[in-house]
Protein backbone atom coordinates (compact mmCIF):
# COMPACT_ATOMS: atom_id res chain seq x y z
CA UNK A 1 0.00 0.00 0.00
CA UNK A 2 2.98 2.06 1.17
CA UNK A 3 4.52 1.29 -2.19
CA UNK A 4 1.87 2.28 -4.52
CA UNK A 5 0.98 5.86 -2.20
CA UNK A 6 4.60 6.52 -3.16
CA UNK A 7 4.48 5.78 -6.81
CA UNK A 8 1.05 7.44 -7.30
CA UNK A 9 2.60 10.65 -5.32
CA UNK A 10 5.67 10.20 -7.64
CA UNK A 11 3.59 10.11 -11.16
CA UNK A 12 1.67 13.10 -9.78
CA UNK A 13 4.42 15.07 -9.49
CA UNK A 14 5.90 14.08 -12.97
CA UNK A 15 2.47 15.14 -14.02
CA UNK A 16 2.58 18.27 -12.02
CA UNK A 17 6.41 18.92 -13.72
CA UNK A 18 5.62 18.34 -17.15
CA UNK A 19 2.31 20.30 -17.16
CA UNK A 20 4.35 23.56 -15.51
CA UNK A 21 7.06 22.98 -18.12
CA UNK A 22 4.51 23.07 -20.78
CA UNK A 23 2.41 25.65 -19.38
CA UNK A 24 5.76 27.82 -19.38
CA UNK A 25 6.59 26.85 -22.60
CA UNK A 26 3.06 27.60 -24.19
CA UNK A 27 3.74 31.22 -21.86
CA UNK A 28 6.66 31.78 -24.03
CA UNK A 29 5.09 31.15 -27.20
CA UNK A 30 2.62 33.70 -26.37
CA UNK A 31 4.77 36.51 -24.89
CA UNK A 32 6.81 35.93 -27.92
CA UNK A 33 4.75 38.69 -30.21
CA UNK A 34 7.41 38.39 -33.05
CA UNK A 35 7.81 35.18 -33.97
CA UNK A 36 11.43 33.69 -34.78
CA UNK A 37 11.87 30.79 -37.40
CA UNK A 38 15.10 28.83 -36.93
CA UNK A 39 14.79 26.85 -40.64
CA UNK A 40 16.92 28.94 -43.04
CA UNK A 41 15.13 27.33 -46.33
CA UNK A 42 11.52 28.55 -44.88
CA UNK A 43 12.25 31.68 -43.88
CA UNK A 44 13.34 32.51 -47.58
CA UNK A 45 10.93 30.66 -49.26
CA UNK A 46 7.90 32.36 -47.05
CA UNK A 47 9.76 35.77 -47.84
CA UNK A 48 9.64 35.26 -51.43
CA UNK A 49 6.25 33.78 -51.43
CA UNK A 50 4.92 37.31 -49.99
CA UNK A 51 7.55 39.67 -50.90
CA UNK A 52 8.82 40.93 -47.47
CA UNK A 53 12.08 41.56 -46.44
CA UNK A 54 14.09 38.66 -44.35
CA UNK A 55 15.79 39.63 -41.08
CA UNK A 56 18.31 37.23 -39.92
CA UNK A 57 18.37 37.52 -35.97
CA UNK A 58 22.00 36.53 -35.23
CA UNK A 59 21.83 35.87 -31.10
CA UNK A 60 23.50 33.45 -28.51
CA UNK A 61 20.07 33.37 -26.59
CA UNK A 62 21.26 31.63 -23.62
CA UNK A 63 24.59 33.32 -23.11
CA UNK A 64 25.10 36.65 -24.86
CA UNK A 65 23.55 38.94 -22.57
CA UNK A 66 22.47 41.62 -25.26
CA UNK A 67 20.91 38.91 -27.47
CA UNK A 68 18.32 37.97 -23.38
CA UNK A 69 17.71 41.62 -23.91
CA UNK A 70 16.74 41.83 -27.33
CA UNK A 71 14.42 38.96 -26.80
CA UNK A 72 12.83 40.34 -23.53
CA UNK A 73 12.54 43.99 -24.45
CA UNK A 74 11.62 43.21 -28.10
CA UNK A 75 10.63 40.28 -29.45
CA UNK A 76 8.20 40.14 -26.39
CA UNK A 77 6.66 43.35 -26.66
CA UNK A 78 3.72 43.66 -28.45
CA UNK A 79 4.01 46.89 -29.93
CA UNK A 80 7.07 45.22 -32.43
CA UNK A 81 4.51 42.57 -32.84
CA UNK A 82 1.93 44.83 -34.01
CA UNK A 83 3.97 47.27 -36.26
CA UNK A 84 6.84 44.64 -37.97
CA UNK A 85 4.79 41.42 -38.14
CA UNK A 86 3.67 41.94 -41.66
CA UNK A 87 6.80 43.62 -42.56
CA UNK A 88 9.53 41.49 -42.39
CA UNK A 89 10.12 37.27 -42.17
CA UNK A 90 12.11 36.86 -38.62
CA UNK A 91 14.40 34.45 -39.02
CA UNK A 92 16.65 33.05 -36.03
CA UNK A 93 20.35 31.87 -36.16
CA UNK A 94 21.38 30.80 -32.62
CA UNK A 95 24.17 29.75 -31.37
CA UNK A 96 23.81 28.19 -27.76
CA UNK A 97 26.39 26.46 -25.60
CA UNK A 98 23.91 24.86 -23.13
CA UNK A 99 20.53 23.43 -25.37
CA UNK A 100 21.34 21.12 -28.41
CA UNK A 101 19.68 22.25 -31.44
CA UNK A 102 20.61 18.93 -33.76
CA UNK A 103 23.34 18.98 -35.86
CA UNK A 104 21.32 20.40 -38.83
CA UNK A 105 20.98 23.22 -37.32
CA UNK A 106 24.27 23.84 -35.85
CA UNK A 107 25.92 23.49 -39.22
CA UNK A 108 23.63 25.74 -40.67
CA UNK A 109 24.22 28.44 -38.58
CA UNK A 110 27.76 28.32 -38.65
CA UNK A 111 27.47 28.35 -42.83
CA UNK A 112 24.94 31.57 -42.18
CA UNK A 113 27.61 32.96 -39.72
CA UNK A 114 30.74 32.56 -42.17
CA UNK A 115 28.75 33.66 -45.18
CA UNK A 116 27.41 37.26 -44.04
CA UNK A 117 30.89 37.35 -41.88
CA UNK A 118 29.15 38.08 -38.94
CA UNK A 119 31.46 39.39 -35.82
CA UNK A 120 28.92 40.04 -33.08
CA UNK A 121 25.76 38.81 -31.25
CA UNK A 122 23.14 40.21 -31.59
CA UNK A 123 23.57 41.08 -35.39
CA UNK A 124 20.15 42.23 -37.19
CA UNK A 125 20.62 41.60 -40.91
CA UNK A 126 18.21 42.25 -43.54
CA UNK A 127 17.80 41.19 -46.76
CA UNK A 128 15.63 41.54 -50.18
CA UNK A 129 12.94 38.48 -51.35
CA UNK A 130 15.58 38.09 -53.46
CA UNK A 131 18.71 37.54 -51.44
CA UNK A 132 20.73 40.95 -51.76
CA UNK A 133 21.66 42.54 -48.76
CA UNK A 134 19.72 45.52 -47.45
CA UNK A 135 21.48 46.33 -44.17
CA UNK A 136 22.52 45.10 -41.11
CA UNK A 137 22.57 46.46 -37.56
CA UNK A 138 23.52 45.84 -34.23
CA UNK A 139 21.40 45.86 -30.62
CA UNK A 140 23.49 47.78 -28.64
CA UNK A 141 22.06 50.30 -26.64
CA UNK A 142 19.24 47.74 -24.82
CA UNK A 143 16.72 49.81 -26.32
CA UNK A 144 13.76 48.16 -27.74
CA UNK A 145 11.92 51.41 -29.19
CA UNK A 146 15.54 52.45 -30.67
CA UNK A 147 15.50 48.97 -32.83
CA UNK A 148 11.93 49.22 -33.23
CA UNK A 149 12.19 52.84 -35.15
CA UNK A 150 14.94 51.94 -36.63
CA UNK A 151 13.31 49.00 -38.19
CA UNK A 152 10.70 50.86 -38.90
CA UNK A 153 11.79 53.90 -41.13
CA UNK A 154 14.47 50.62 -42.73
CA UNK A 155 11.19 49.33 -44.05
CA UNK A 156 10.14 53.10 -45.59
CA UNK A 157 13.13 53.13 -47.08
CA UNK A 158 13.42 49.58 -48.64
CA UNK A 159 9.64 49.86 -49.92
CA UNK A 160 10.43 53.18 -51.12
CA UNK A 161 13.37 52.01 -52.89
CA UNK A 162 11.30 48.97 -54.22
CA UNK A 163 8.76 51.13 -55.99
CA UNK A 164 10.96 53.39 -57.22
CA UNK A 165 12.96 51.75 -58.78
CA UNK A 166 10.39 49.21 -60.58
CA UNK A 167 9.66 52.35 -62.35
CA UNK A 168 12.82 53.13 -63.65
CA UNK A 169 11.80 54.05 -67.00
CA UNK A 170 9.55 57.03 -65.69
CA UNK A 171 12.52 58.36 -62.73
CA UNK A 172 13.90 62.57 -63.32
CA UNK A 173 16.81 64.03 -60.93
CA UNK A 174 14.69 64.88 -58.30
CA UNK A 175 13.52 61.13 -57.56
CA UNK A 176 16.82 59.75 -58.47
CA UNK A 177 18.36 61.62 -55.80
CA UNK A 178 15.83 61.00 -53.18
CA UNK A 179 15.94 57.11 -53.67
CA UNK A 180 19.66 57.93 -53.05
CA UNK A 181 19.26 59.27 -49.60
CA UNK A 182 17.07 55.94 -48.72
CA UNK A 183 20.19 53.84 -50.05
CA UNK A 184 22.22 56.13 -48.24
CA UNK A 185 20.17 56.33 -44.91
CA UNK A 186 19.73 51.80 -45.21
CA UNK A 187 23.91 52.22 -45.28
CA UNK A 188 23.40 49.52 -48.56
CA UNK A 189 25.71 49.33 -51.53
CA UNK A 190 23.33 46.91 -53.34
CA UNK A 191 20.97 49.82 -53.99
CA UNK A 192 23.30 52.95 -53.56
CA UNK A 193 24.78 50.82 -57.09
CA UNK A 194 21.52 50.27 -58.65
CA UNK A 195 20.82 54.08 -58.16
CA UNK A 196 23.74 55.52 -59.41
CA UNK A 197 23.64 52.97 -62.53
CA UNK A 198 20.45 54.44 -63.19
CA UNK A 199 22.07 58.02 -63.24
CA UNK A 200 24.88 57.30 -65.77
CA UNK A 201 22.72 55.19 -67.88
CA UNK A 202 20.10 57.98 -68.01
CA UNK A 203 22.53 60.78 -68.01
CA UNK A 204 20.38 62.71 -65.03
CA UNK A 205 21.38 63.94 -61.68
CA UNK A 206 24.97 65.54 -61.98
CA UNK A 207 25.07 64.96 -58.13
CA UNK A 208 24.52 61.27 -58.82
CA UNK A 209 26.76 61.22 -61.49
CA UNK A 210 29.92 62.74 -59.40
CA UNK A 211 29.04 59.92 -57.02
CA UNK A 212 29.63 57.78 -59.83
CA UNK A 213 33.06 59.27 -60.63
CA UNK A 214 33.91 59.14 -56.85
CA UNK A 215 33.30 55.61 -57.05
CA UNK A 216 35.65 55.28 -59.88
CA UNK A 217 37.83 57.09 -58.04
CA UNK A 218 38.02 54.56 -55.31
CA UNK A 219 38.23 52.08 -57.42
CA UNK A 220 41.14 52.89 -59.48
CA UNK A 221 39.04 53.38 -62.43
CA UNK A 222 39.15 57.24 -62.63
CA UNK A 223 40.80 56.81 -66.40
CA UNK A 224 39.18 54.42 -67.53
CA UNK A 225 36.61 54.68 -70.69
CA UNK A 226 33.58 54.98 -68.51
CA UNK A 227 35.74 57.46 -65.86
CA UNK A 228 36.85 59.89 -68.82
CA UNK A 229 33.14 60.17 -70.54
CA UNK A 230 31.37 60.73 -66.45
CA UNK A 231 34.17 63.37 -66.38
CA UNK A 232 33.53 64.81 -69.99
CA UNK A 233 29.83 64.80 -69.39
CA UNK A 234 30.12 66.74 -65.52
CA UNK A 235 32.97 69.37 -67.12
CA UNK A 236 30.12 70.87 -69.13
CA UNK A 237 27.93 72.09 -66.04
CA UNK A 238 29.03 75.24 -64.86
CA UNK A 239 28.51 74.77 -61.24
CA UNK A 240 31.08 76.07 -58.79
CA UNK A 241 30.63 73.15 -56.59
CA UNK A 242 30.10 70.31 -58.82
CA UNK A 243 33.69 71.75 -60.39
CA UNK A 244 34.82 71.74 -56.92
CA UNK A 245 34.13 68.11 -56.68
CA UNK A 246 35.49 67.59 -60.33
CA UNK A 247 38.64 69.15 -59.44
CA UNK A 248 39.58 67.51 -56.30
CA UNK A 249 38.77 63.81 -57.64
CA UNK A 250 41.19 64.98 -60.49
CA UNK A 251 43.65 65.74 -58.57
CA UNK A 252 43.64 62.50 -56.37
CA UNK A 253 43.31 60.48 -59.07
CA UNK A 254 46.56 62.21 -61.12
CA UNK A 255 48.52 61.88 -57.41
CA UNK A 256 47.73 57.85 -57.43
CA UNK A 257 49.25 57.63 -61.03
CA UNK A 258 53.08 57.55 -61.79
CA UNK A 259 52.88 59.30 -64.96
CA UNK A 260 51.99 62.77 -63.94
CA UNK A 261 54.54 65.20 -62.66
CA UNK A 262 53.12 67.74 -59.72
CA UNK A 263 52.72 70.60 -61.88
CA UNK A 264 50.34 68.06 -63.87
CA UNK A 265 48.85 66.86 -61.01
CA UNK A 266 47.93 70.40 -59.54
CA UNK A 267 46.62 71.65 -62.83
CA UNK A 268 43.33 70.94 -62.08
CA UNK A 269 43.26 72.99 -58.98
CA UNK A 270 44.78 76.09 -60.63
CA UNK A 271 42.44 75.77 -63.47
CA UNK A 272 39.58 75.98 -60.62
CA UNK A 273 41.22 79.45 -58.79
CA UNK A 274 40.93 80.74 -62.91
CA UNK A 275 37.44 80.05 -62.84
CA UNK A 276 35.83 80.46 -59.93
CA UNK A 277 36.91 83.13 -57.94
CA UNK A 278 34.92 84.20 -54.69
CA UNK A 279 33.10 80.64 -54.16
CA UNK A 280 33.00 79.75 -50.40
CA UNK A 281 35.11 76.33 -51.01
CA UNK A 282 37.65 78.53 -53.08
CA UNK A 283 39.78 78.71 -49.69
CA UNK A 284 40.63 75.03 -49.41
CA UNK A 285 41.58 75.18 -52.82
CA UNK A 286 44.24 77.95 -52.09
CA UNK A 287 45.19 75.91 -48.52
CA UNK A 288 45.85 72.72 -50.82
CA UNK A 289 48.16 74.45 -53.73
CA UNK A 290 49.85 76.46 -50.29
CA UNK A 291 50.83 72.96 -49.62
CA UNK A 292 51.66 71.19 -53.12
CA UNK A 293 53.52 74.53 -53.71
CA UNK A 294 55.83 73.92 -50.97
CA UNK A 295 56.61 70.56 -52.23
CA UNK A 296 58.11 71.84 -55.20
CA UNK A 297 59.91 74.37 -53.01
CA UNK A 298 58.25 77.28 -54.74
CA UNK A 299 58.04 78.63 -50.91
CA UNK A 300 57.13 82.01 -52.52
CA UNK A 301 53.80 80.54 -54.27
CA UNK A 302 53.25 78.70 -51.48
CA UNK A 303 52.93 81.82 -49.35
CA UNK A 304 50.88 83.67 -51.63
CA UNK A 305 48.06 80.66 -51.46
CA UNK A 306 48.28 80.30 -47.47
CA UNK A 307 47.69 83.91 -47.13
CA UNK A 308 44.89 83.39 -49.93
CA UNK A 309 43.42 80.67 -47.99
CA UNK A 310 43.70 82.48 -44.58
CA UNK A 311 41.96 85.78 -46.09
CA UNK A 312 38.93 83.57 -47.45
CA UNK A 313 38.91 80.77 -44.79
CA UNK A 314 35.71 80.35 -42.11
CA UNK A 315 36.72 81.77 -38.51
CA UNK A 316 37.62 78.02 -37.12
CA UNK A 317 40.12 77.86 -40.10
CA UNK A 318 42.39 80.93 -39.83
CA UNK A 319 44.49 79.99 -36.48
CA UNK A 320 45.69 77.43 -38.14
CA UNK A 321 45.83 79.12 -41.61
CA UNK A 322 47.98 81.69 -39.75
CA UNK A 323 50.55 79.32 -38.00
CA UNK A 324 50.63 77.75 -41.78
CA UNK A 325 51.45 81.44 -43.08
CA UNK A 326 54.36 81.86 -40.05
CA UNK A 327 55.93 78.38 -41.54
CA UNK A 328 55.99 79.35 -45.30
CA UNK A 329 56.78 83.01 -44.03
CA UNK A 330 60.14 81.80 -42.28
CA UNK A 331 61.38 79.40 -44.86
CA UNK A 332 60.85 82.23 -47.71
CA UNK A 333 63.10 84.37 -44.89
CA UNK A 334 65.64 81.65 -44.68
CA UNK A 335 65.53 81.09 -48.63
CA UNK A 336 66.06 85.18 -49.60
CA UNK A 337 68.91 84.99 -46.83
CA UNK A 338 70.83 82.44 -48.73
Amino acid sequence: MVVKCRKIVAISLCILFCTSMYGRAIERQRKMHLPLTTDYTRAKEIAKDHDLPLCIVFMGSDWNQQSQTLIKTFFEKRAAGRLLRNKFVFLKVDFKEIENQGIRIIEENNLLKTRYDIQEFPTLLLESPRGEEITRMSFRDNSDESLLSRLKSTYLHYVTLERGLQKHRHLDSEVLEGLYKSATFLESNFYKKKVLDLAEEKKISPFLMAEQLRNLLQEGSFFSKRGKALKAYLDKKVDSNLAYEIAIMSFQAMEKEALYSREQIIEPLTSYVAKFQGEKKLWQIHRLLSHEYHKLKQNELALTHAKKAESLAPQEYKESLACLIKEFSILETSMDSE
